[in-house]
């Protein structure tokens, strides 16, 4: 069993603009054919994320160079990384850009955790 499983609430860094200049491979692209049967779109599975443990305030930045963080999908996580006291703590980011079939359509953001 895990003896504490702790996920900060500052773990997921989206970023809305595809034009950023942190270096970051992989540019996710959401199109409303995503939309799940709740009308959701779910971002933890996506190709593009990256993950680095730790937590510093600096890596808010949107010109932030990632290109040292791990490749790794939110979905991914698991107690392996977490410390000896049963603590994980990082930072995702991913960054994406939304198609045109969005253009016309309201949207809103969620973010969820687990812990």
């Amino acid at each position: 069993m895990i003896k504490q499983f702790l996920l900060l609430s500052a773990v997921f860094i989206g970023l809305f603009t595809a034009n950023s200049a942190f270096s970051q491979g992989t540019t996710a692209v959401l199109s409303a054919d995503m939309f799940d049967e709740l009308q959701m779109i779910h971002l933890g599975n996506l190709d593009g994320w990256v993950f680095r443990p730790g937590h510093d305030p600096a890596w808010a930045d949107p010109d932030l160079d990632t290109s040292e963080w791990e490749a790794m999908k939110p979905s991914e996580l698991t107690t392996d990384h977490a410390d000896e006291s049963g603590l994980i703590e990082g930072w995702f980011r991913l960054r994406f850009k939304m198609d045109s079939t969005l253009t016309d359509i309201p949207l809103a953001w969620r973010s969820g955790t687990f812990g």
